[in-house]
């Protein structure tokens, strides 16, 4: 209806339309009053959300996903403050509510915030902050020390690549086992790869800038042996 109204609004710009201008004028404003009434029962109903031990992904994110598709379908390019507002509000609390749950049960805290962020980046993918979250929640460091010796450099980089296959493997089968939620483990693997690839091209440059005679695996060498897990 806002989006409706806004779009008359904006052709009724001749003189004799002032008299409709003020009608719909007055009618856009108790439009967004309604919508800013359902928007915040909306979020008060977001943060009375209990964890479900059965349930991995929160009710919330799945809802959240029909409602900005619909919404998105509706305004047609209209209300864009409007709706840019309101979807502020939603993710902030979401993301404040999420983490709270969160620390209901520590032991298992980061596997369920991974799974969260990882269905509402499914739903999101252009939504950067679930993006920086899971990518804070790597599971794949490479450890770096300022003022290494060459020898202590090699050593470190022998216990961080050896075996990587299995390592990488091992975590996998992890992964697998805490998921609660089977259909986001392609994806959510998908992204730790990525992660983890990025992370590791950062390290070779760096290794090449402080140890250029020292040799480690390629950038391109990982990709291949994760390409074939």
């Amino acid at each position: 209806m806002h989006g409706i109204t806004e779009r008359y609004l904006s052709g009724q710009k001749a003189d004799a339309a002032r008299f409709v201008r003020l009608l719909l004028g007055d009618l856009e404003s108790r439009i967004s009053t309604m919508f800013a009434r359902f928007v915040d029962d909306a979020c008060h109903q977001i943060e009375r959300s209990e964890r479900n031990v059965r349930q991995s992904v929160l009710p919330y994110i799945p809802r959240f996903a029909t409602l900005a598709t619909r919404m998105e379908q509706y305004i047609a390019g209209q209300s864009r403050d409007l709706v840019d507002q309101a979807y502020t509000k939603f993710v902030s609390i979401m993301f404040v509510t999420l983490e709270k749950l969160a620390q209901t049960e520590p032991k298992y805290a980061d596997i369920f915030l991974i799974e969260n962020y990882a269905a509402f980046q499914n739903r999101f993918v252009t939504i950067s902050h679930a993006k920086k979250k899971l990518k804070a929640a790597s599971i794949f460091p490479i450890p770096f020390q300022l003022g290494l010796s060459k020898v202590d450099f090699r050593k470190m980089l022998k216990a961080s690549l050896s075996g990587m296959d299995r390592s990488i493997g091992a975590m996998y089968k992890k992964l697998q086992k805490n998921l609660t939620s089977e259909e986001l483990l392609p994806s959510l693997w998908d992204k730790c790869k990525k992660d983890f690839v990025d992370k590791y091209d950062s390290f070779v440059q760096l290794v090449a800038k402080i140890y250029p005679a020292e040799s480690v695996p390629t950038t391109q060498e990982l990709k291949d042996l994760l390409a074939n897990m």
